[in-house]
């Protein structure tokens, strides 16, 4: 049934055409479409993280830093949901091209770290063929768990722990959250708009320099 159903939503997110009816396909979409991107306020915590290959690095000042990103919570085991945000994220990272790595960074962040360690974490990487800019973090558990509960995603069954995406700009601290299993045409559009968003503070700030001398 989990695999019916993950093929349902990859069909609809994807427009693949999947095996069963055009009504069941309808209701899935009906279900998981996400509405847009809501602005949310959100803690995030400057905690000690490893990526995939099991380097250390600070949440906020490393991970994030200045950068554009986006982030789903995902484990390695999961059969259902995540496979789908994982999917995603492979079309995501095709679609940003050079901007992957420059300007926007795509975070995967494990919500079982017990499991899933960094030499884990590095070949489910591989699997997906993620490059330069996509990072998979991890860490001590009570580190992982805060940083989930500042960003209102925490969940004590990571089996049932909700879909979404985290849009940010880190360097102004702007966050959108995007419910459910957005299309990366969404995660861009989301994306290209805090950057316009920054661009226009600074053009904004600049004229009230030019003005105020």
């Amino acid at each position: 049934m989990a695999k019916l159903l993950l093929a349902l939503i990859c069909a609809v997110i994807f427009s693949v055409p999947a095996e069963g009816t055009e009504q069941g396909i309808k209701k899935v979409k009906d279900a998981k479409a996400p509405a847009g991107a809501n602005a949310v306020k959100v803690r995030v915590h400057d905690l000690d993280l490893l990526d995939q290959e099991g380097k250390g690095l600070r949440f906020k000042t490393d991970a994030i830093g200045d950068k554009l990103v986006a982030i789903t919570f995902i484990f390695t085991s999961c059969e259902t949901i995540c496979p789908v945000l994982d999917a995603i994220f492979v079309r995501t990272q095709e679609m940003l091209g050079q901007r992957l790595g420059r300007d926007v960074r795509l975070i995967s962040m494990s919500i079982d770290p017990a499991v899933d360690i960094p030499p884990r974490l590095k070949q489910y990487a591989g699997r997906h063929k993620a490059k330069p800019g996509w990072v998979f973090l991890t860490g001590r558990k009570p580190d992982v768990d805060r940083i989930l509960i500042g960003l209102d995603v925490y969940s004590r069954d990571k089996a049932k722990h909700p879909p979404a995406v985290l849009v940010g700009d880190g360097r102004r601290g702007v966050w959108r959250r995007l419910n459910g299993f957005p299309s990366p045409e969404q995660i861009i559009k989301t994306l290209n708009e805090l950057e316009a968003e920054r661009a226009g503070e600074k053009i904004g700030a600049g004229m009230g320099e030019k003005y105020s001398g």
